[in-house]
């Protein structure tokens, strides 16, 4: 066989290569791939958009029950003490250690009581009290609580203390309160939305309450 048949011979064995139905096979595997993953994103993206559009949701409603329920109305709370020998100090009149027990107590009735939880009340602040006269043993003081100041948890109360006997006002001050989980003690909203008024001397005992630091 001579050299020319040996090369024809090869070349109609010879596989013939295959060039373009290969490759454009393998680009559109590659796009249909690309095109998986993007249909998967955009799936993912929309999930995730529906989980959004849920929270808001779930918050717009809540708003609306805290509109429907409307605003607080914010009461004065009362206790009434009668001051005895063991209530006074070195001077014959009574103690502001005392006077601080019972102001607290009071401003915790408003605090609890506006809540509705009492377990879940703390006191974090005492702002300061203003003793403006001594009250005398045998006098009977009354002690008016009310709130004054809200936050997400928070809950700012002003207390003064007043003679039934003689109908003057003997101290005053603010207290500061905030709501937490009873087991973990952790800050929790309380849900107290204060009430509108127009009465002059409730707008300003609201207004000396906002410039109180916590």
């Amino acid at each position: 066989m001579s050299k020319k048949q040996t090369t024809d011979s090869y070349a109609k064995r010879k596989k013939p290569e295959q060039k373009g139905p290969a490759k454009e096979t393998t680009v559109t595997a590659v796009d249909q791939e690309v095109t998986a993953i993007e249909k998967a994103s955009a799936h993912e993206e929309h999930t995730a958009n529906q989980e959004i559009i849920a929270v808001d949701q779930k918050i717009t409603v809540a708003q609306k029950i805290v509109e429907k329920k409307g605003s607080t109305k914010m009461k004065y709370y009362k206790i009434s003490h009668l001051v005895k020998s063991e209530d006074l100090n070195h001077h014959g009149t009574l103690f502001a250690g005392r006077s601080a027990e019972w102001l607290v107590e009071a401003a915790f009735v408003a605090a609890a009581s506006q809540h509705g939880r009492p377990q879940d009340v703390l006191c974090v602040n005492i702002h300061g009290f203003t003793f403006t006269r001594p009250v005398q043993k045998g006098d009977i003081i009354t002690f008016y609580s009310r709130v004054a100041k809200v936050g997400t948890t928070s809950i700012t109360v002003y207390v003064k203390v007043m003679s039934e006997i003689h109908g003057t006002t003997h101290v005053d001050g603010y207290l500061t309160f905030v709501c937490v989980e009873p087991d973990t003690k952790r800050k929790r909203p309380h849900g107290i939305v204060m009430d509108e008024t127009t009465d002059e001397e409730e707008l300003q005992i609201r207004q000396r309450a906002e410039t109180l630091s916590h």
